[in-house]
């Protein structure tokens, strides 16, 4: 697999950025100076406008293939690390999905294009009504699809792999004393959903004029914060259950511990009931509730923070200050 490949020769995250950056960044350099950034069909408000565009085109493609790099070698330090803990079968169903996306992934390709396109409809509709677009246009068209692909690519990957390891996670045999066993579930669950946070946060790119345009964030929101939800919850939703079903078995053992102890005996029976109590007031979720609402927060806040200053900014300037 590729992303296997680029792990093993490419261990910076620097250059991992570097390549697909260049890759976007030197031709829309080169359109732009070319075309002067004249656009005819794209109908872009401001030459800031375009220049926020062609930089996120080229930023976010780099930001995906590098933490598409970097999930894969995470999720397979996670697998290891349960290993033990798991059925083989559970564990190379799950290695398999890391390593190789199910056939289904593929149609990724022509979705983001798709995706891509449709957001550019107007552009596409001008072009076939006769109006000849300019290379900017195209450049920029282009890259919406390949941004667009990449964000396709990377869930249609993600989610088998998060399917698989909640399989996994219900799968897991571990001692209910020792949570931290399985802490490498919800710690990919938690890397999943900063990976798609992080992405959220280069939207505002578009504004650099310091102009909303609910547009520029639509899409980016509909996708990325139903894909942080799912992707948070499917790997720990498994684990769940698990620790659901080892605190029943504890508990019945303990309340049949309970019953069968001479009521004169009070210390032991104190010292029971007191662990009792212990194990019923065990979360079913090995994560902190508090942290997770705020990691799932993390990728609203960032862009709307963007936003909320690209409107004060835009405030300033209208009055005159």
């Amino acid at each position: 697999m590729l992303l296997k490949q680029l792990s093993e020769r490419v261990r910076s995250f620097p250059l991992l950025f570097a390549g697909p950056f260049l890759l976007m960044a030197i031709p829309a350099l080169s359109v732009y100076l070319h075309t002067g950034g004249q656009t005819t069909v794209m109908g872009f408000s401001s030459d800031l406008s375009l220049i926020g565009t062609l930089t996120l085109l080229s930023v976010v493609p780099a930001y995906l293939v590098s933490v598409m790099v970097y999930m894969y070698r995470v999720s397979s330090a996670a697998l290891e690390s349960l290993r033990s803990l798991a059925p083989p079968a559970v564990v190379t169903a799950a290695a398999e999905r890391i390593e190789h996306p199910p056939m289904a992934a593929y149609l990724a390709v022509p979705l983001g294009i798709f995706v891509g396109l449709q957001q550019n409809t107007h552009a596409v509709y001008a072009m076939m009504d006769g109006i000849a677009a300019s290379l900017m246009d195209l450049w920029v068209i282009f890259g919406n699809c390949i941004l667009w692909v990449g964000v396709t690519v990377l869930i249609t990957w993600r989610l088998p792999i998060s399917l698989a390891f909640k399989r996994l996670g219900s799968a897991l045999a571990f001692d209910v004393y020792q949570m931290h066993q399985v802490r490498p579930l919800p710690l990919l669950a938690t890397k999943d959903v900063l990976v798609i946070a992080g992405a959220m946060a280069l939207m505002p790119l578009q504004a650099l004029d310091a102009e909303f345009r609910w547009v520029n964030y639509q899409a980016g929101l509909a996708v990325g914060l139903p894909a942080a939800v799912v992707f948070f919850l499917l790997p720990i939703w498994g684990l769940r259950s698990n620790i659901k079903a080892l605190r029943s078995t504890r508990l019945a053992q303990l309340e049949s511990q309970l019953a069968s102890t001479d009521r004169e005996h009070i210390r032991e029976l104190e010292a029971l009931s007191a662990h009792i109590d212990r194990i019923r007031s065990m979360s079913n979720l090995p994560i902190d509730i508090r942290l997770a609402m705020r990691l799932i927060g993390y990728a609203v806040i960032a862009p709307l923070a963007w936003v909320g200053a690209a409107l004060v900014e835009g405030l300033v300037e209208q009055v005159g200050f």
